[in-house]
């Protein structure tokens, strides 16, 4: 009972930080165009955040437990390390796509943007070209520290990194304007895969190794990521017709969906962090 309270707390906290960094940067930049580029250019990384998340926990994190649980350690091991080794040549793969056909991309989801608009998101859009594999390698890492029940840490860290781009926003908005925001979310998610990274070390191997646990996971995974796409895939909707709408559109459709993933987090947090590791015993 006391963890549950404490994690509940802690969310509560995070969801607080992000929700004042959210107020903070519509303070500086208003419900302008600029704002709308820096969350159109971000959309592709927002969905691969989502799915990725969602995948893990749901296909992957129940395969980790059942191992750790039954203390195979090999098994989890060669798991872990087979995965990270796929997760990381696939999605760095797509950073190269992402990279070179940016302005294709953009013009295909953002038809209302201009010449001016699409040459920011086009930077805007390289500079996060590779942050889908540290965020795809940031969810498995969180499955190891769920199923190692390290609970505390899958709030912390990220709370720390939050805090970190809070402040950098806030000290170089000026010199760097819509771009602070970018590095800022860029040093954010580099500082959680970091944290996320270093109890598993030693785990981690260089290998790929083709067994039937591979497999297994292989066979959940896939399908939910199909699954999990389509869902995610009404943000593309939004921002397709938003772009040709007047300025502030995107950001204020933003805020829109913020306020109810907030709410929704808010509701759902101690289910998500405290009842998790309780309900996947049985499984």
């Amino acid at each position: 009972m006391k963890d549950s309270i404490i994690i509940s707390i802690l969310g509560v906290i995070q969801l607080f930080i992000s929700l004042l960094y959210q107020i903070f940067i519509l303070n500086i930049f208003g419900t302008s165009r600029v704002l709308d580029i820096y969350f159109a250019s971000n959309t592709i990384n927002f969905i691969i955040v989502a799915v990725s998340i969602s995948v893990m926990n749901f296909a992957i994190t129940p395969i980790l437990i059942k191992y750790y649980k039954k203390n195979e350690k090999k098994k989890l091991e060669e798991l872990f390390s087979s995965l990270f080794n796929i997760l990381f040549m696939c999605f760095f793969l797509f950073g190269l796509f992402q990279y070179f056909f940016a302005p294709y991309i953009l013009q295909l989801i953002l038809p209302g943007f201009s010449i001016a608009d699409l040459e920011i998101a086009i930077q805007l859009f390289r500079l996060q070209a590779f942050l889908s594999v540290i965020n795809i390698l940031s969810a498995l890492l969180l499955a190891m520290h769920y199923t190692f029940n390290f609970l505390y840490r899958t709030i912390i860290f990220p709370l720390i990194a939050q805090v970190v781009q809070l402040l950098f926003v806030w000290i170089f908005y000026k010199q760097f304007g819509v771009f602070a925001l970018m590095y800022g979310l860029i040093i954010s998610q580099f500082i959680t895969f970091v944290l996320f990274t270093f109890p598993f070390i030693k785990l981690y191997k260089f290998k790929i190794i083709f067994n039937s646990e591979l497999k297994d996971a292989s066979r959940k995974i896939f399908p939910l990521i199909i699954s999990s796409s389509f869902s995610r895939s009404n943000i593309l909707v939004d921002r397709f017709f938003a772009s040709t709408l007047s300025a502030g559109s995107i950001t204020l459709l933003q805020y829109g969906e913020k306020i109810i993933q907030i709410i929704n987090e808010f509701i759902n947090i101690k289910i998500r962090y405290a009842g998790f590791m309780t309900f996947i015993v049985y499984i």
